[in-house]
């Protein structure tokens, strides 16, 4: 399977992933949005911080599309899939790495009509992840949530977007693999909460 076609079965697995977690949102929150972007993504090897690539990052923040004005805003999933291509594949071929597990934080920006808005972060799971032939892209599918804010007491938009995705992954070597990507060009808008 070329690297396209394996990008394409990733993203497919992606939205069935979205697809199988709303089934458990209440018809008040659902997915608001989701953000797909470009990462520069790094790693560490013997202490110096190399370049793994630029990866593809989907992210899902299931936010109700609106609230009350001072309401709390109740996102009881985030999930995603990040697609890394084969030049990280190759990597992780070469050091005999086939499978990854392990926990990504999700640093994310809540802005506009919630209190306290600023920066915020968020822990999701990466379940078992199969490192494919080389030559092929390699999906880590996250899930995690819940996380919550208050709207503030007047009407507007609350817009959540993440500034950074970093992951620590075991791998079947016993060694720890730690991956810090950041959006190409600013943060990525994931979610819009209108407040009303």
């Amino acid at each position: 399977m070329n690297s396209a076609v394996r990008r394409a079965a990733v993203l497919a697995g992606a939205g069935a992933l979205v697809a199988s977690a709303s089934a458990l949102v209440t018809p008040a929150a659902h997915a608001a949005g989701t953000g797909t972007g470009q990462y520069n993504c790094t790693s560490t090897l013997k202490g110096a911080t190399i370049s793994v690539g630029t990866w593809t990052a989907a992210v899902a923040a299931f936010s109700p599309s609106s609230v009350a004005k001072g309401a709390t805003i109740s996102t009881p999933l985030v999930t995603g899939v990040i697609s890394a291509p084969a030049q990280a594949t190759a990597l992780l071929q070469a050091k005999g790495i086939s499978v990854l597990q392990g926990t990504t934080t999700v640093k994310y920006s809540a802005t506009g009509a919630v209190k306290n808005p600023g920066a915020r972060s968020t822990n999701v799971a990466a379940p078992l992840a199969v490192v494919p032939p080389s030559g092929n892209a390699l999906g880590i599918a996250l899930v995690g949530g819940p996380i919550s804010d208050t709207a503030a007491n007047s009407a507007g938009t609350v817009t959540y977007a993440v500034t950074s995705v970093a992951g620590t992954f075991k791998t079947n070597k016993g060694t720890t693999l730690s991956i810090k990507c950041t959006p190409v060009g600013g943060s990525v808008t994931i979610a819009t909460v209108a407040v009303k």
